[in-house]
């Protein structure tokens, strides 16, 4: 019952992140603001440190309740994004402290995505945006 609990708060959470973030990765070029860069690197940190917290729950409940799956998810739909979008001015230097703090997890997360798989279109675009993560393709 504990581990639903937990389980359910971590998936409202990240529902309401992707929910929050989503109209801004929807502008392709948006005004230049010089807070721009501040902002961006403090919230790619607080979403982080978010899938930090994600992934030792993770190691403590298992794959029960789509743990993984959550993982993943948060991963392709908030981390990557904003990593992405600001990756010259200290994007890719916080993937690089995230992917550094949890590589052996990563790895395990991978082998999840190729296992739990079964759909061709869908394994391509999610293992391709794990192996980019992993700075395998960049």
């Amino acid at each position: 019952m504990l581990l639903k609990s937990v389980s359910s708060v971590f998936e409202r959470s990240a529902s309401a992140s992707e929910t929050l973030i989503a109209p801004f990765l929807a502008l392709n070029r948006p005004v230049f603001d010089p807070d721009a860069i501040a902002a961006r690197r403090r919230l790619l940190r607080r979403a982080s440190k978010f899938l930090d917290t994600l992934i030792r729950w993770r190691k403590y409940a298992g794959e029960k309740f789509g743990i993984g799956d959550l993982c993943i998810r948060h991963l392709n739909n908030i981390v990557l994004p904003i990593a992405e979008s600001g990756w010259e001015v200290g994007g890719e230097e916080i993937t690089r402290e995230v992917i550094d703090r949890n590589v052996g997890c990563f790895r395990k997360l991978t082998v999840h995505i190729l296992d739990g798989c079964h759909n061709a279109a869908r394994r391509d675009t999610r293992t391709e945006s794990a192996i980019k993560f992993l700075g395998v393709l960049k």
